[in-house]
């Protein structure tokens, strides 16, 4: 795949914030369809967090995985892995969520919604340091 140029870049760009404007609006189909758009463009960190995120919001739970992890993965910041882990809980994939709140806790230990799934795992075991 080739990098995309400028024309392309300033396209995502505007999709992004057409896909922010649509979200506060409550237009959460139209907010997943301009984030979708602009991370086909460039993938960067915040449209796919966004974009996990209105799928969380609308219910569609499993679809917002993969661009939560792909979030995770493209930026160190917290906020990404927290939300992965509290939709992974919703999923019922209790482990797997536990392993993703304690990325979270490492990225930011005063994290609520990690320590919430942390709390809601912990019959799973003493899988964390217990000074989060």
């Amino acid at each position: 795949m080739a990098m995309p140029d400028v024309a392309e870049l300033e396209a995502a760009g505007v999709l992004y914030d057409e896909g922010r404007e649509r979200m506060n609006a409550g237009d959460l189909d139209g907010a997943i369809d301009a984030f979708s758009r602009s991370a086909r463009v460039m993938a960067h960190f915040k449209t796919l967090e966004l974009l996990g995120e209105c799928h969380v919001r609308a219910g569609r739970l499993a679809d917002a995985i993969v661009p939560l992890a792909a979030a995770t993965t493209l930026n160190d910041q917290v906020r990404a892995p927290a939300l992965l882990a509290e939709t992974l809980l919703r999923l019922g994939q209790r482990e797997q969520a536990r392993r993703i709140a304690l990325l979270a806790l490492s990225r930011g230990a005063t994290n609520r919604k990690a320590r919430e799934v942390l709390r809601q795992t912990d019959d799973l075991g003493p899988l964390y340091d217990k000074s989060f």
